[in-house]
C-alpha cells in the first residue's frame, strides 16, 4: 500500500467520524428532551362527592384469641424473647427486664431495671401490661413506644402475639383472668 492509499483511508475514517458527531448535534436540537419541573408523574385522581367511610383496619377480637391460644406455642414464640429477656420468678434481668409476672404490671416498673425515658414516659401516664397494651405492644414496639431502645421489629401474626401473651400469663402465680367478649 502505498501513502495515498493509506491517506485516503485517514482521510475517510475522520470525515465519518466528525458526520457522527453533526448529526449526533443535529438530531439533539431537533429531538431536544424536555425536562420537568418536579421529577415523577402526576396521576389524576377523581375525589368522591360522597361521604364515603374511611376503611379502618379490622378490629381483634382479642378475647376469642386469648380463648383459644395456645401456652406452649407461646412459649416457642418467646424463645425470640430470650436473648434480652429472663422469664424465671426472681430472674435476672438482661438487655430487658425480667417478664415474670408482667401481666397487669405497671409499665417500667421492675426495681432495679434502668428504663429508657420512653417507658418512663408511658409509665407516668398509669399505663400497665394489660391484655390490649401486650398485644400491641408485640405487633411494633417501636410504634406502641415511640423511643423506646427496644430493637426487636415485633410480631406480625395475630395468633402468635396471643399465644405468647397466654404463656406471659402462666408466668404468674396467680394468672389474670381472660378478657370477656364484647
Amino acid at each position: 500500500m502505498n501513502s495515498t492509499q493509506l491517506s485516503k483511508i485517514a482521510a475517510a475514517i475522520v470525515m465519518s467520524l466528525l458526520a457522527l458527531i453533526v448529526i449526533g448535534k443535529l438530531t439533539s436540537f431537533v429531538y431536544a428532551p424536555q425536562t420537568p419541573d418536579k421529577p415523577g408523574f402526576a396521576v389524576a385522581v377523581e375525589e368522591a362527592h360522597d361521604t364515603v367511610a374511611v376503611e379502618q383496619a379490622p378490629q381483634v377480637d382479642l378475647a376469642a384469641l386469648m380463648a383459644v391460644a395456645d401456652v406452649a406455642k407461646g412459649q416457642t414464640v418467646a424463645k425470640k424473647c430470650i436473648a434480652c429477656h429472663t422469664f424465671e420468678k426472681g430472674g435476672k434481668d438482661k438487655a430487658g427486664p425480667n417478664l415474670y409476672n408482667v401481666l397487669n404490671r405497671e409499665l417500667a416498673s421492675n426495681d432495679g431495671y434502668k428504663y429508657s425515658k420512653a417507658f418512663v414516659a408511658k409509665n407516668a401516664e398509669g399505663t400497665k401490661w394489660g391484655y390490649e397494651e401486650l398485644f400491641e405492644f408485640f405487633k411494633k414496639p417501636s410504634a406502641y413506644i415511640k423511643g423506646t431502645a427496644m430493637g426487636f421489629g415485633g410480631i406480625k401474626k395475630e395468633t402468635q402475639r396471643a399465644d405468647l401473651i397466654a404463656y406471659l400469663r402462666s408466668l404468674s402465680e396467680n394468672p389474670a383472668e381472660l378478657p370477656m367478649a364484647q
